[in-house]
């Protein structure tokens, strides 16, 4: 006898093709992605279950690799899967950053900074290295603890003039939720 549940990962990756991400529910594609690290269960409530703990899609996928694997029905698979998809996703975007004038795509650049202080659990300071097209050169980040960041002026300076061909330089810095100062900042 074929249970209720038989087809729906086909269905679901096929609706996916037909007509995208916004075809699915946020816990949808968790579980598009809990396919290939699950192959063999029921992933819809694990999915749902990591939108409750973590808030959202970003949270989940920005969460922390420790915080997922303690997560019910995650694994390290599952939990290196999500790191794997937020590592790639902010290579293509440090990409197009490389390639696109920044202050022409301050969004893209946004986005950038947003993600990747994202799964942050101390304060970070990065400094944006662009040419003088205002294309990415470098990211040097400087951390920090869980209240502050302490960056050495003359550090700084000296990783600074290593790269010749900066001309411009932007200052982001992110605050932790838990911290005095707020949410982030970019």
């Amino acid at each position: 006898m074929k249970s209720s549940h038989s087809g729906h990962r086909e269905r679901l990756r096929e609706r996916f093709i037909r007509a995208g991400r916004n075809a699915l529910a946020d816990y949808e594609l968790l579980e598009l992605l809990l396919f290939y690290a699950i192959p063999r269960r029921d992933v819809k409530g694990t999915a749902k279950n990591l939108l409750l703990r973590f808030g959202s899609l970003r949270g989940v996928l920005s969460a922390p690799v420790e915080q997922l694997i303690h997560s019910d029905g995650i694994g390290p698979g599952a939990a290196i899967l999500f790191q794997l998809f937020r590592e790639l996703g902010l290579e293509f975007m440090t990409q197009e950053l490389t390639e696109k004038p920044v202050l022409k795509s301050p969004d893209t650049l946004r986005r950038y900074l947003v993600t990747s202080f994202a799964s942050c659990s101390e304060e970070e300071l990065k400094l944006l290295l662009l040419d003088k097209d205002y294309r990415l050169l470098d990211v040097l980040t400087f951390p920090g603890t869980l209240n502050a960041v302490s960056a050495n002026r003359r550090e700084l300076v000296h990783r600074l003039l290593a790269c010749r061909t900066v001309r411009q330089v932007i200052i982001s810095h992110n605050h932790l939720p838990d911290s005095p100062a707020g949410d982030y900042i970019a």
